[in-house]
């Protein structure tokens, strides 16, 4: 989960503090790798679908799913280590 540290606001603007990872996100590492397991990419869609599980139980549409969205959050070189960060919630829409 993307951590959100601090929030401030003034008249024109708003601001967000929040962790960066330093991963990038899918697109650029798959760009990268050239060469994915499926054992990777099943556990990538494993947490992607959890992900949205949740936000749907929270009555939660992300609306802009896509590489691009998807932030990779490494614990070590380890591609077995990897967590996905699902972001840019600018579409999301709460449903009833």
């Amino acid at each position: 989960m993307l951590r959100i540290y601090a929030e401030y606001e003034d008249h024109v603007n708003y601001y967000i503090i929040m962790e960066y990872i330093r991963g990038g996100n899918l697109y650029e590492n798959m760009i990268e790798s050239k060469f994915l397991s499926e054992k990777h990419v099943a556990n990538y869609i494993k947490q992607l679908l959890l992900v949205c599980n949740f936000l749907h139980l929270q009555g939660i549409v992300h609306r802009d799913v896509k590489l691009e969205n998807i932030m990779v959050k490494r614990q070590s070189n380890d591609v077995s280590e990897i967590s996905l960060v699902l972001i840019d919630f600018g579409f999301a829409t709460e449903c009833k």
